[in-house]
């Protein structure tokens, strides 16, 4: 669910992830990143996305927010989830330090 679907609604406002899946498997873009930042506490602990193949997915980068059974935060403050804020702050270049200790630079996922 996206952070402004209805509970009383979720069929008419929320973002079905197969329809998410879909578009990425149309691209025709060599490398694609995609962001959940949501709770990953739901009763299925497999880690799976429904619709999602891993083997169908080269070039696809998944980032979550949380691992499976975790809960992921807002901040009524930043008025976002804080690992969207702060990922965002990171890829537009405010984080500062931009390769870890082994070389490995973000954009790298996301580029040449």
């Amino acid at each position: 669910m996206t952070y402004d679907t209805y509970r009383n609604a979720v069929a008419d406002t929320a973002l079905p992830v197969d329809e998410v899946v879909n578009r990425l498997n149309d691209s025709k873009a060599q490398h694609k990143l995609i962001w959940i930042d949501a709770c990953r506490t739901q009763k299925d602990k497999t880690g799976n996305i429904p619709g999602f193949r891993p083997q169908d997915a080269s070039g696809l980068m998944v980032l979550f927010s949380s691992a499976v059974g975790s809960p992921s935060y807002e901040d009524d403050e930043l008025q976002a989830g804080i690992f969207s804020h702060y990922l965002l702050k990171g890829l537009t270049g405010a984080g500062g330090q931009t390769t870890d200790q082994d070389g490995w630079r973000m954009g790298r996922c996301c580029g040449p």
